[in-house]
């Protein structure tokens, strides 16, 4: 039902935006005014982060463009397999403003607009470049999370087209929108020399729906516990305004900033929010309990000389599962950060084949669970030494299934 919910919602956005693509058609004026458009996080998957695009308006000629670079398409042919992989192919297109704002309207998101300041020859640069890529044989591109999304496509679009030169230091920085949802953010990155990770700053802003968070940790392996430099951190829409607000350009033989202003064209309204999950509702207390419950199923079955197979088979299908889940991300899948990931250390793919083993007892059991037993306790003891973050939420199962493993031993122990 989630799944089927969820692509309801993707396919009724893809709906909306379709009809709401125009032709791009634009003739730079010295009234033309190129914007940097930031909206804010929302609540479903696709929108946990941001977004960015472009704003393209003259008031005298009367156009009034937004170019936006998050569309995808899901009647494409093997979309789900496609996007699981990281195949997934967004393209640009162009919409009117006022049918791009009516979404952020609706969907309680806060919007700002930032004015580029820059002179006609980079005005006219971008909007030749953006009228050759919103060609049908150029709109496509392939979608990579950290690396070619619709605000690093910007970032690239003024470092190329405007010059813009980035200012990495946090002296005379501009104020950040106090009203933006993780201000705190971008504050503690440069009053408090905050050194992210990509992990550490996905966590921040998935953190409003728990059980997401969670999940999409897993399969993000090493590769994204490595420091975010100032430019990779752009790949962020917030990250993105902070640097435009900041950023300048050489015109005439004077440097001048890039940002003219920046106001907030859509406000948040606080009382439609959606509420947050009880303390009791996350992952943090549920996982955990789950775990206390396997600690008692375990001591009741050990007293009883019972081993209760059902809870066995259900931790290793289960681990098993996302053994193979992870299998196929860290080494099929193209997607970036997903390869080394020592999850498979402990989401070990043949647990899934050992799940049956279980239920049919067979006698290859007991000589899996001490390959186990030596693989969980490697695991843990070079935990420390890895060079990733594992989340205590997921540790839960290889420590139930070691508890589960050590009744099977002490139980099959009394019986002898």
């Amino acid at each position: 039902m989630l799944m089927l919910k969820c692509k309801k919602i993707v396919l009724a956005i893809f709906t909306i935006l379709a009809f709401s693509v125009i032709s791009y058609a634009v003739r730079v004026t010295p009234n033309t005014k190129i914007s940097l458009i930031t909206c804010g996080a929302g609540y479903e998957v696709y929108s946990m982060y941001g977004h960015t695009a472009l704003r393209i308006q003259d008031s005298v000629i009367g156009y009034d463009y937004v170019i936006n670079y998050g569309m995808f398409s899901m009647a494409a042919d093997n979309f789900a397999y496609h996007f699981v992989k990281g195949e997934t192919d967004y393209q640009v297109v162009a919409e009117s403003f006022e049918s791009f704002i009516e979404e952020y309207i609706t969907d309680n998101r806060y919007v700002f607009q930032t004015e580029l300041n820059i002179p006609d020859s980079s005005k006219i640069a971008i909007n030749d470049f953006l009228e050759w890529n919103l060609r049908p044989e150029n709109k496509v591109y392939r979608y990579k999370f950290f690396s070619d999304n619709c605000a690093t496509r910007i970032r690239n679009i003024l470092e190329e087209k405007a010059h813009v030169v980035w200012n990495e230091t946090n002296i005379n920085r501009a104020q950040f929108p106090s009203t933006s949802e993780f201000a705190s953010v971008i504050q503690d990155y440069w009053q408090k020399k905050t050194a992210y990770t990509f992990r550490e700053i996905i966590l921040i802003y998935q953190s409003k729906i728990p059980w997401i968070n969670e999940a999409i940790q897993m399969p993000i392996a090493a590769p994204a516990d490595t420091h975010l430099t100032y430019r990779a951190a752009m790949f962020l829409p917030d990250f993105l305004l902070d640097a435009v607000q900041n950023a300048h350009i050489t015109y005439n033989n004077k440097v001048i900033p890039l940002a003219k202003s920046t106001k907030q064209l859509v406000f948040t309204d606080k009382s439609k929010i959606p509420q947050s999950l009880s303390w009791f509702e996350r992952p943090q207390f549920i996982m955990p309990l789950f775990l206390c419950l396997v600690f008692i199923v375990s001591i009741w079955g050990i007293k009883r000389g019972r081993l209760y197979r059902f809870t066995d088979f259900l931790l290793m299908f289960i681990s098993g599962l996302l053994g193979v889940f992870l299998f196929f991300m860290s080494f099929i899948s193209v997607h970036e950060c997903m390869f080394p990931n020592y999850n498979l250390l402990w989401a070990f793919p043949l647990n899934f084949i050992a799940a049956f083993a279980v239920l049919l007892s067979h006698k290859c059991l007991k000589y899996y669970y001490r390959f186990l037993i030596y693989l969980y306790v490697f695991f843990f003891i070079v935990i420390p030494f890895l060079p990733q973050h594992f989340l205590f939420v997921w540790m839960t199962i290889p420590i139930a299934i070691l508890v589960r493993i050590a009744s099977y031993y002490i139980v099959q122990t009394k019986k002898q």
